[in-house]
């Protein structure tokens, strides 16, 4: 269970660098705050812990940058994305589910991570 934790949170903070990373570099010569969001699934009551601690950090390292963390049950989570992407008001960053990917992919709403990865921490994948 500690390693599952560790694994969600090492995502959860990749995911948030990938996205804050050529942001912060293009906002710190103008110093300009931005607002993303951050759709994570809830795993459980225990794992709900974990999401803030990693915005803080995030927000830390990243000072123009303010995560809106949005924690949605795993039960709703695809019908939340779905009406948010129809909606027009799709998260910046999301935890999705395995299932969900394929009509994701095909829809060009994913961004592949690896350009965000350096080599030595793909290679933990």
């Amino acid at each position: 269970m500690h390693r599952r934790l560790w694994a969600l949170g090492a995502m959860a903070t990749l995911l948030l660098s990938g996205c804050g990373s050529s942001t912060a570099s293009s906002s710190s010569s103008n110093s300009k705050q931005i607002t993303i969001t951050f759709d994570a699934m809830e795993y459980s009551a225990a794992s709900n812990k974990y999401f803030p601690a990693f915005v803080k950090e995030f927000e830390a390292s990243h000072p123009n940058i303010h995560v809106h963390l949005r924690v949605i049950n795993w039960s709703l989570g695809h019908q939340v994305l779905d009406t948010e992407i129809g909606g027009g008001h799709a998260p910046n960053v999301a935890i999705i589910g395995t299932r969900w990917l394929p009509s994701y992919v095909n829809s060009g709403l994913l961004v592949p991570l690896t350009s965000f990865m350096t080599p030595t921490f793909s290679k933990e994948f």
